[in-house]
């Protein structure tokens, strides 16, 4: 994922810029997702991806690794 802001974006919202540096899916893990997404639904998927890697999302959200 590549990320487009404008000049200036990061100094005015920072903690939203570290988010998006942090923010990483294997590839591996998204066709994972997407399969089970055609199988339930996008939502299930997600909520499936969230509960499965709460370390992930953790790091993600504040930068944490556990």
């Amino acid at each position: 994922m590549h990320v487009i802001a404008r000049k200036g974006f990061g100094q005015d919202h920072p903690e939203v810029l570290g988010f998006l540096a942090r923010l990483h899916l294997p590839l591996d893990e998204l066709q994972e997702a997407m399969y089970e997404a055609t199988q339930t639904s996008y939502e299930e998927a997600a909520a499936a991806y969230i509960e499965n890697n709460p370390a992930r999302i953790e790091y993600w959200v504040s930068g944490e690794i556990q």
